[in-house]
């Protein structure tokens, strides 16, 4: 009589895997345009849309919105192992109003969910977990000066 022994090991879930973290400072040409810093973020998705949403960001213990496009196409929708870019950016408060246009109110500030190590922190939902990406260093691009 010959017994089997099934061992069930779970593959864990894979994670989003960083390809570069880049910040660089804007100034508007015009009187008036908004400044400020823009965050770009390079992943590979470890799923697709319908399963990663890539939400939240805090770098240092500011907390940031972000908005996640598919390097091959520009959209919202993306495949597993498709090349992201994920943005955030930072006005400056003291820029003015130009043509009556409000600049974007800051997002409601949330606390940093956990410590880690590094410059910032990305969240992002997988299936029905909350996961985390420490990012440890984000390289400084020249400055962007708008005609």
């Amino acid at each position: 009589m010959l017994t089997g022994i099934f061992v069930s090991a779970k593959v864990p879930a894979a994670k989003l895997r960083l390809l570069s973290a880049n910040s660089q400072i804007f100034r508007g040409g015009a009187v008036g345009s908004p400044s400020g810093t823009s965050y770009k973020f390079v992943v590979i998705a470890s799923a697709s849309d319908a399963i990663l949403k890539i939400d939240q960001l805090w770098i240092g213990q500011e907390y940031f919105e972000v908005k996640v496009y598919n390097q091959k196409n520009g959209t919202t929708t993306f495949s597993k192992k498709d090349t992201l870019e994920i943005v955030a950016k930072k006005f400056n408060p003291n820029d003015v109003q130009l043509n009556n246009q409000k600049q974007p109110n800051p997002p409601a500030q949330i606390a940093v969910p956990c410590k880690y190590k590094g410059m910032a922190l990305l969240s992002y939902q997988q299936g029905k977990k909350r996961k985390y990406l420490s990012i440890k260093k984000i390289e400084t691009q020249a400055p962007l000066n708008h005609p």
